[in-house]
């Protein structure tokens, strides 16, 4: 098989040259190719007979793939120890050999339920369609053979951080000049006891999205953040202090590092509550702008009148200070876009060390009725 997503180093598994070599050295031989005139029996009697009399057989790909005489006259004669099946050269089966290996004491076989009626088709389809429309809308990846930590469902417990992890890295990579050179992860609390790989790898699209000339997804974003050099470290600790649960987020530049903290509130509402130790509660979502400015009088005033005769309206408002009189962090969730005027404008307040504005994917989890 072929897949661009797949490095084949990258498992515990040893390559084999032909089939003829796997036949000789292999206990248990699983079939999974497509059904086509060169896979059409290509476990036949030559096979059959290069094998270990302990061999085990598994067919769960198509009917004819393994050549039903073959197989039967194999397991009669001692040369497969056993077999199992759950597809045949007709389903129901046809001929009086697949319903001998039916019969047969060292065969299991399952009934092909994957289609075998028009209801599990129609559900298959519609599983199939509402899983690929969830995953292209960068929500929960589900079966994904090729998406490592993926396979299964994300826990109930997770699914807010798979929504907050990408919008914190968006923010991250959209207020950190530079080119990112590391990532660190620290998950603090019972979720550390958890499988987060899935939601790190969900912090890397955010981080990637919008900065790359490629589309950035689940699959690919930690081989786009190997291939360009970027450590990812990921460490889990169960202590935490003033929250249950708590995601920090680390990037390291050529030019600086900077950091946001982020959890859940009431099981659902991701939050941002720190950027850079400027402590706060910001929203992850929509028309986002971020204003780094001197903690003195007036500052607030000057760019709440940029916003408001651009007919800019604040939804909400966070503004954090470390110290009294040094310089504080704003974080303001707008009901329209700040375009790149609007936010120099801001810049060139005297008061302001910078400001930038962001477009965060909506909180679907938040947002549901």
């Amino acid at each position: 098989g072929y897949d661009p997503f797949f490095a084949g180093d990258a498992v515990d598994f040893e390559h084999v040259k032909d089939l003829s070599e796997l036949c000789k050295r292999a206990d248990y031989i699983t079939v999974h190719v497509p059904k086509s005139p060169e896979t059409a029996g290509m476990i036949g009697p030559e096979q059959i007979a290069e094998m270990k009399p302990t061999v085990r057989l598994i067919n769960a790909a198509r009917g004819g793939i393994i050549d039903p005489d073959a197989l039967l006259a194999g397991l009669n004669d001692g040369k497969v120890a056993a077999a199992a099946l759950d597809v045949y050269l007709a389903e129901p089966p046809e001929t009086e050999v697949e319903w001998a290996l039916i019969a047969h004491d060292n065969v299991l076989c399952v009934p092909h339920l994957g289609a075998s009626t028009a209801e599990a088709q129609d559900q298959v389809a519609v599983d199939a369609a509402k899983q690929l429309v969830e995953a292209l809308r960068g929500g929960e990846v589900r079966n994904a053979i090729n998406a490592p930590g993926f396979g299964e469902a994300i826990p109930e417990a997770l699914k807010p951080y798979a929504e907050l992890a990408p919008r914190m890295g968006a923010l991250l990579a959209g207020i950190t000049p530079g080119a990112m050179t590391k990532v660190e992860v620290i998950y603090r609390g019972p979720i550390s006891n958890m499988n987060v790989a899935p939601i790190t790898t969900y912090l890397l699209t955010g981080l990637f999205a919008g900065h790359l000339d490629c589309n950035v997804n689940v699959i690919n974003a930690p081989l786009l953040a190997k291939d360009r050099g970027l450590e990812v470290e990921q460490i889990t600790t169960a202590k935490v202090s003033e929250y249950a649960n708590l995601m920090e987020v680390k990037i390291t530049t050529d030019k600086m590092t900077r950091s946001a903290v982020g959890t859940i509130f009431g099981q659902k509402f991701p939050r941002i509550i720190a950027i850079d130790g400027h402590h706060m509660e910001l929203r992850p979502e929509g028309n986002v702008v971020i204003i780094l400015n001197d903690d003195r009088p007036g500052a607030l005033a000057q760019y709440s009148a940029i916003l408001g005769k651009s007919n800019l309206n604040i939804a909400d408002m966070t503004l954090s200070r470390k110290k009294r009189s040094g310089l504080a962090l704003v974080g303001l969730n707008l009901d329209q876009a700040a375009n790149e005027d609007v936010i120099k404008e801001i810049q060139a307040i005297d008061m302001v060390e910078d400001a930038w504005g962001l477009e965060l994917p909506e909180l679907s989890l938040e947002n549901e009725e």
